[in-house]
C-alpha cells in the first residue's frame, strides 16, 4: 500500500513486531530466573546432603583400623565406603549442575 494507509500499516507492522519481540525477551528473562532458582535449590540439596555425609565418612574412616582383622565387619566397611564414594559423585555433580557456568571471552580483534 501507499500513502498514509501504508504508513500506518508499516507502523502496525513495526508495532506488533516490536510486542513479539518483548514478549520474547520476557519468556526468556523468566525461563533464565526458573533456571537460576532450580540451581540455587539444587546447590542447596547438594549441601544439606554432604553434612550428614561427612559425619558417617568420617565414622567410617575412625572404624577401618579396628576392623582391618574382622573380615565380617572390614567387608561392611568397605561397602559403606563404596556408598558413601558413589553419594559423593552424585553430589559433586549437583554441586556442577546448580554452579554458574563461567564463561570464557576472548578479545575479537
Amino acid at each position: 500500500m501507499s500513502g498514509e494507509m501504508g504508513q500506518i500499516t508499516k507502523a502496525i507492522n513495526r508495532m506488533a513486531a516490536n510486542l513479539s519481540e518483548k514478549e520474547h525477551m520476557a519468556e526468556q528473562l523468566r525461563r533464565s530466573e526458573y533456571l537460576s532458582e532450580l540451581g540455587r535449590f539444587v546447590t542447596d540439596i547438594a549441601h544439606e546432603l554432604r553434612s550428614p555425609v561427612s559425619i558417617i565418612q568420617t565414622t567410617v574412616d575412625l572404624m577401618e583400623p579396628r576392623v582391618k582383622n574382622q573380615s565380617d565387619l572390614k567387608e561392611c566397611v568397605e561397602m559403606i565406603q563404596k556408598q558413601l564414594d558413589r553419594h559423593s559423585r552424585l553430589t559433586t555433580e549437583l554441586l556442577n549442575f546448580g554452579s554458574p557456568t563461567q564463561v570464557k571471552m576472548d578479545p575479537l580483534i
